[in-house]
């Protein structure tokens, strides 16, 4: 321990302290008189006290490193007794590897006369040794004072707060977002995250958060800093369109506490523009869905009318000569309901409602078969350029129907080309991955045969696009267009299973793209065309109709046809009738929908009766009943409404000259 000191005191010690000759006296540890140096023996009772009381070491060297006064902390931690450490070098208790770097410290704090600190390790843990010189009256440095703390803990505090702004700025830096931070008083940009720099391209740090963003000279009209300063510590979210980006986003703003006791603004921007898309993408498809429904119950009641039309008017003309003046009003009256039954079957293939008759097949067969009716139709001004891959793949859909697509989608780009130009049809095998379906609500991963029909024609504006599918829809001169071409197609491609979409910029061409599932059947090969049959005969048939002017006409048509006719307006009165009639029935035509039954199971209740009847569907749009997904149940045979005279009794005459009945 230190000896106590004299009541001398010493000025200013250890701060660039100024000493005179045998100013410092008495401050000797016991037995070691005569190897302090007689300026230091006057040292007080601050300075003892001081260096007793101390839990860092503290010390005083010479120019060459001699250790001429020391507390007891310093000899702990080298190991030593204090006695053995004065009068020695501080070099000889150092580790090797930091003489070199202390000793120019030293040398340095000797030559500057300044204070100086550095920091070391040993051992495992730090220490910061801070160096006071100590100048005479002359201004030489005679000595240096030491005190030597331990930062082990402040470093590692350190160290743990850079981990923790390492892993921060890991976290922001990592998140697929924009993230800053401004000043909501200057609007100036305190933080950005690594995903929002590379999106800018350049450090924006001091900038304007209005004029790097936006574009501006003046705070945004719609800045959100009143309202998230009103609100501290709650998160504003709001969503934005940035028409200078054309992005959509979702953003997330709140005051947050800044290192120098400021509020800031903290803002993470998400962005949602395919979320949008997506979004936008399942509204129009539900919106589509529900525009079938009520466009396919539309058909259904329409056709139950038309066909008491045509077919009374059919009826009708059977029975005036041709040269009687009511026979051409007539033939006007079918030609109109002719024209109104094309426009009752678009809307069930917009509606998904129509029949549809699968085969397994190539499209490069349709689209080969086709070619030179296109060729004609498009005539001579416009290129028609097909790109067919010879290993695509089979698909399963309606032939004719997809033979109606293409035409409708030529069709329509020939008209968007007045002056000339090029259609390009292609066919090409392609898988659809997540990544595709991730921004195509309604996609789904697999193998497709991809139809395309390109144009070079005016295009079509974006705003027009989302309501091209729709019914009625026509950006076309009054006359020209009934709007259900476009809707024709999406309800066929979706009916067999797939998807189309447009791509369209005005004044560079669209291109219509339809992905339909692929499967493993080969396509069968072309059977001998059916030898026709007679369109009459004499069979007993049953009508089963709730609709009385439909099964009127029906009936009609069918005795005019030779049948011998019994018609039914319910399942008790058609059971009635099977079981009472004295000639067996060898059909029923019944609607699919009755009243208090349908018409699977009433067809089904019959055959307990009549075992070997035969059965032919009629509806104004076919139920589940008897389709599945749109598709006629295998082994059942259907007539769609309205019918007329030979579509009847081809239908009727095909069912009963098989040898089985239906099953």
């Amino acid at each position: 321990m230190l000896r106590r000191a004299s009541e001398r005191t010493c000025s200013n010690i250890p701060w660039d302290a100024t000493l005179s000759k045998g100013e410092m006296q008495d401050m000797n540890p016991e037995g070691f008189q005569n190897t302090i140096p007689q300026e230091l023996l006057s040292a007080g009772d601050i300075l003892m006290a001081l260096m007793q009381t101390n839990f860092h070491a503290m010390f005083v060297l010479d120019r060459n490193g001699v250790v001429i006064l020391s507390n007891a902390v310093l000899a702990q931690r080298y190991g030593v007794k204090l006695e053995d450490l004065i009068g020695r070098s501080v070099y000889e208790f150092m580790p090797p590897e930091l003489v070199h770097s202390r000793k120019q410290k030293i040398d340095e704090a000797f030559e500057t006369k300044r204070p100086l600190t550095m920091v070391d390790s040993r051992e495992g843990r730090f220490y910061e040794a801070q160096f006071y010189p100590i100048v005479d009256s002359q201004g030489t440095v005679k000595y240096l004072a030491v005190i030597a703390i331990d930062v082990t803990e402040k470093v590692k505090a350190l160290e743990e707060l850079q981990f923790e702004r390492s892993q921060l700025l890991s976290i922001f830096n990592s998140i697929d977002a924009d993230i800053y931070i401004s000043d909501p008083t200057t609007y100036e940009i305190l933080f950005v995250n690594q995903h929002l720099r590379n999106r800018l391209g350049r450090d924006v740090i001091g900038s304007k958060c209005y004029k790097e963003f936006q574009r501006l000279d003046h705070p945004c009209d719609f800045c959100t800093n009143p309202i998230i300063l009103k609100n501290k510590g709650e998160a504003y979210r709001w969503e934005y369109h940035n028409p200078i980006l054309n992005r959509d986003y979702f953003l997330i703003d709140r005051i947050i506490k800044w290192p120098d006791g400021r509020d800031v603004r903290l803002e993470i921007a998400l962005d949602v523009t395919k979320v949008k898309e997506l979004e936008n993408q399942l509204l129009q498809a539900q919106k589509m869905e529900a525009i079938g429904r009520l466009a396919g119950g539309i058909a259904h009641d329409f056709n139950n009318m038309l066909t008491v039309i045509k077919g009374m008017c059919q009826l009708s003309l059977l029975k005036v000569n041709r040269d009687n003046p009511i026979y051409d009003k007539l033939k006007q009256i079918e030609a109109a309901a002719d024209k109104a039954e094309e426009l009752t079957s678009q809307l069930l293939a917009f509606g998904r409602k129509q029949v549809m008759e699968m085969k397994v097949f190539s499209l490069n067969k349709i689209v080969m078969d086709m070619e030179n009716i296109l060729r004609r139709l498009i005539g001579e001004q416009i290129d028609l350029i097909t790109m067919l891959d010879p290993n695509l793949c089979q698909i399963n859909a309606d032939p004719s129907k997809i033979t109606q697509v293409i035409l409708n989608l030529v069709v329509n780009a020939k008209d968007s080309m007045p002056q000339g130009g090029k259609i390009i049809i292609e066919t090409k095998t392609v898988l659809l991955d997540e990544d595709f379906v991730s921004k195509h609500v309604d996609a789904k991963c697999g193998c497709y045969a991809m139809l395309s029909v390109s144009d070079t024609g005016v295009g079509i504006p974006k705003d027009v696009q989302a309501h091209i599918f729709e019914p009625f829809f026509t950006t076309k001169e009054l006359g020209k267009g009934t709007g259900l071409g476009l809707a024709t197609v999406y309800g066929i491609v979706k009916q067999c299973g797939g998807n189309i979409y447009v791509s369209s910029e005005e004044g560079s061409g669209t291109t219509f793209t339809i992905y339909l599932p692929c499967v493993d059947e080969a396509a069968p090969s072309l059977a001998e065309e059916e030898k026709r049959v007679s369109p009459k005969g004499g069979e007993t048939i049953l009508v089963v109709e709730d609709n009385e002017i439909v099964r009127e006409v029906a009936t009609s048509l069918l005795s005019e046809l030779g049948y011998k006719v019994l018609e039914a307006s319910n399942q008790d009165e058609a059971e009635s009738i099977a079981k009472n009639t004295y000639n067996p029935i060898d059909l029923i035509l019944t609607d699919v929908l009755l009243k208090d039954t349908n018409g699977l199971q009433l067809y089904e209740s019959l055959k307990k009766i009549q075992p070997n009847l035969k059965v032919v569907f009629m509806s104004g749009y076919p139920e589940n009943v008897i389709t599945h997904h749109g598709v006629l149940m295998e082994g059942l045979d259907f007539i769609q409404k309205p019918f007329n005279l030979n579509t009847l009794a081809e239908k009727i005459r095909q069912v009963l000259d098989r040898d089985n009945p239906t099953s």
